[in-house]
C-alpha cells in the first residue's frame, strides 16, 4: 500500500464539505481541535494530536472540487506524503474521495493510518451531517 484512498457519499451541500476541510473550525470538529490552520496556497497549517503527534501541511491546492496538501514535518512516514480531498456533487449530497499518498514504503505504521483516516473520514461525515464529528481533542 503506497495510497490510502476512500470514498463517501455525505448527505451535505459540497460548500460545507469544503468549509470543514479548509478553515479551522471545520477542521476542529472532525480531526483534531489542537491546530492552526492557514488558508493561502503555500502556507502551513499544524495539526497536533493528544498522542503527541503532530503534522505540518504545506498547502498546495485550494480549489472548489480540490483540497492538497503535503506534508512537510511530522511523522518521519509523514513526510513527504499528499493528502487530497476531491469534492463532487452528487444528486444532492457531495461525494468525498480522499487519498493520502507518496508513502515511501508499506508498512505497518502506514496501516494504522489507513485506519484512522477511516474513522476521521467518518467523523467528517458525521460533522457534515449532523452537525457533531468525532475529533481528536
Amino acid at each position: 500500500m503506497k495510497e490510502i484512498y476512500i470514498c463517501l457519499n455525505i448527505k451535505a451541500p459540497l460548500n460545507k464539505i469544503y468549509w470543514a476541510v479548509t478553515e479551522e473550525q471545520g477542521l476542529a470538529g472532525w480531526w483534531t481541535t489542537d491546530l492552526d490552520v492557514k488558508n493561502n496556497v503555500g502556507e502551513i497549517s499544524i495539526f497536533r494530536f493528544t498522542s503527541g503527534a503532530f503534522n505540518k501541511m504545506r498547502i498546495k491546492n485550494l480549489s472548489e472540487n480540490k483540497v492538497e496538501w503535503i506534508c512537510v514535518d511530522g511523522h518521519e512516514e509523514w513526510i513527504g506524503t499528499k493528502i487530497s480531498f476531491e469534492l463532487r456533487s452528487d444528486g444532492g449530497e457531495t461525494k468525498v474521495c480522499f487519498s493520502h499518498y507518496n508513502w515511501k514504503s508499506q508498512s505497518e505504521y502506514a496501516g494504522e493510518c489507513c485506519f484512522h483516516w477511516a474513522y476521521y473520514l467518518d467523523s467528517l461525515k458525521k460533522l457534515c451531517e449532523t452537525g457533531h464529528g468525532l475529533p481528536n481533542s
